[in-house]
């Protein structure tokens, strides 16, 4: 039996499924698996082809920001997933365990915690970065100021 040729990042289990491996620098791996009804040469084509389609297809939402992540929940929003970390992901220190929950508390309270976290992109967290640091600026321009208009002149 001739030596089956398949693009890189595909690979033939031993049951006939055909396993697609798609590796993009600076994203998740998205893995499929299609199964082989038949093991005919006709259905393996058919099997190829709706596979190199849906590796197409995934490279082009990975590079157009839609991440392609197999069984990811795409309703569950930043809000819910924080909770979840703070309900069972915390670190065990004490210190650290409360710091993290006044960071999370603080997301919680913003606008971002109601987007999705399969909507969220790079610009929109560092639109979120960027607004934590000019509210971190402002609070310390305020500080500044009442030193300044405390201490008396002279």
């Amino acid at each position: 039996m001739k030596k089956e040729k398949l693009p890189r990042g595909f690979w033939r289990a031993p049951n006939g499924s055909l396993r697609v491996l798609i590796r993009i620098k600076g994203f998740p791996p998205a893995v499929r698996t299609f199964k082989l009804h038949a093991d005919t040469p006709a259905e393996r084509r058919r099997q190829l082809v709706e596979a190199e389609l849906w590796a197409a297809e995934a490279r082009r939402k990975l590079y157009a920001g839609h991440g392609v992540v197999a069984g990811a929940d795409h309703a569950m929003t930043l809000g819910a997933a924080l909770r979840l970390y703070a309900r069972e992901g915390l670190s065990s220190r004490p210190a650290n365990k409360r710091k993290d929950a006044l960071r999370i508390e603080s997301i919680l309270r913003d606008e971002i915690a109601k987007r999705r976290l399969a909507s969220l992109s790079l610009p929109d967290l560092a639109a979120y970065r960027d607004l934590l640091i000019h509210r971190d600026f402002e609070r310390r321009i305020r500080a500044e100021t009442e030193v300044a208009d405390a201490t008396p002149e002279g």
